[in-house]
């Protein structure tokens, strides 16, 4: 198995009557899918860090 050579392939077509119609296609290789994946989890921590951070210093008193 090769990173470069096995890619994952998505593809999306949308039409609206006669006046709207998009298309989109995806593809990744495993390598880039573990880069996501990381990103995404590194996203969703340091917004939970944030968050736990507002909220506890919502509760100390102020000087």
């Amino acid at each position: 198995m090769k990173l470069s050579k096995d890619r994952q392939v998505a593809s999306a077509a949308v039409r609206l009557g006669k006046v709207f119609s998009a298309e989109a296609r995806a593809d990744f290789s495993p390598a880039g899918l573990l880069a996501v994946g990381a990103m995404t989890g590194a996203i969703l921590l340091g917004s939970a860090l944030v968050v736990a951070a507002a909220r506890r210093s919502r509760r100390l008193p102020a000087d």
